[in-house]
């Protein structure tokens, strides 16, 4: 019998919820280790896995629930983390997915010992508007994604890579392991390192796809094992299907990682560039209504600055002239 069932319901409704915090998840992992089987909790665990779908729910309740109890025990449980951090003016909270830890117990618990655990790959919803995630892989390697990004990735890393794709916009922080090679898949694309930290840019469609490496080394490769280029610290590679050969150049981490770091930071950077960003950080829709505009220059550092008080600095050194629109569209043209 669980010490404190009432508490450890609530915890479970919390945790169904995604809305545990880490000290309330250690909690509730702690309670759970001291269920039996006629708790009402327990009932209510196995109600919930008699509603999953049948492939997931393969290993019978008596069984997960025996192995769960004996894996609560053990002290090298890892539990997937998703931190949602939205943009100024909202908010940061931790939230655990129950969806993730659930397919976890799956193939990692519950699967009897004398046959080999499938691989089972973890897909996370694309994240929303103005909104990043910060994941921790099977490995602890760090993954912070872009708003309107995905990442599939398998709950273990069997075989010798370490592999995951990625639609969108990340940040990755790789830890060390050169037995194992880390390899990010966007499209046709492969980028290969064994422990480094760089971002990734693929949107899709005709977009290009850029790496930029903020420490260590990492290999950009096509699928058939063509290596496009080995880049460094400072290195960036742009792939665009409408050119002849990817661009190699150097890249201003600063501006790259305005999106990760909330710091809109801009040195010599045209406006075509930098809207984008700009319209991420404050959560707005600014577009540059006169061509002429686009490759305007400017360098400026806007951390804690009101968007106005940003814009109207940013038109100054442009030579342009903001207007607010009837749909909260700002539109940039030249000033006369």
């Amino acid at each position: 019998m669980s010490s404190n069932p009432l508490r450890l319901k609530l915890l479970l409704e919390k945790y169904l919820a995604s809305d545990c915090t880490p000290q309330e998840l250690e909690e509730f992992w702690t309670l759970m280790s001291e269920l039996s089987e006629n708790d009402l909790v327990s009932q209510e665990l196995a109600a919930l896995w008699e509603r999953m779908p049948d492939q997931t729910r393969e290993p019978a309740w008596d069984q997960l629930y025996t192995r769960l109890q004996q894996k609560i025990g053990e002290s090298d449980i890892d539990m997937v983390q998703v931190m949602t951090v939205k943009r100024p003016g909202g908010f940061k909270k931790i939230a655990i997915a129950a969806s993730v830890l659930l397919a976890l117990l799956t193939a990692w618990w519950l699967m009897p010992a004398s046959k080999p655990a499938p691989t089972l790959h973890v897909q996370l919803p694309a994240t929303q508007q103005n909104t990043n995630k910060v994941i921790k892989l099977p490995d602890g390697s760090i993954v912070t994604l872009n708003e309107n990004s995905e990442l599939d990735y398998p709950a273990t890393f069997q075989g010798k890579n370490r592999e995951v794709s990625l639609k969108g916009e990340a940040f990755f922080e790789v830890v060390p392991d050169k037995s194992k090679p880390f390899l990010v898949r966007t499209g046709s694309i492969v980028t290969r390192v064994l422990g480094t930290s760089f971002n990734i840019k693929a949107t899709g469609g005709t977009a290009p796809i850029s790496v930029t490496v903020s420490t260590g080394k990492v290999q950009v490769q096509q699928d058939n094992k063509t290596v496009l280029a080995e880049l460094q610290a400072g290195d960036q590679l742009i792939i665009d299907k409408a050119a002849i050969a990817p661009l190699r150049t150097k890249a201003n981490m600063k501006e790259v990682l305005v999106w990760k770091n909330d710091e809109p930071v801009f040195e010599d950077v045209t406006l075509e560039t930098a809207i984008p960003l700009i319209n991420q950080y404050y959560g707005v829709n600014i577009q540059i209504r006169d061509e002429s505009l686009r490759t305007k220059k400017f360098t400026g550092n806007f951390i804690n600055d009101p968007m106005k008080q940003a814009l109207d600095v940013i038109c100054k050194l442009t030579n342009a002239q903001w207007q607010k629109g009837a749909d909260s569209t700002i539109w940039l043209d030249k000033r006369f």
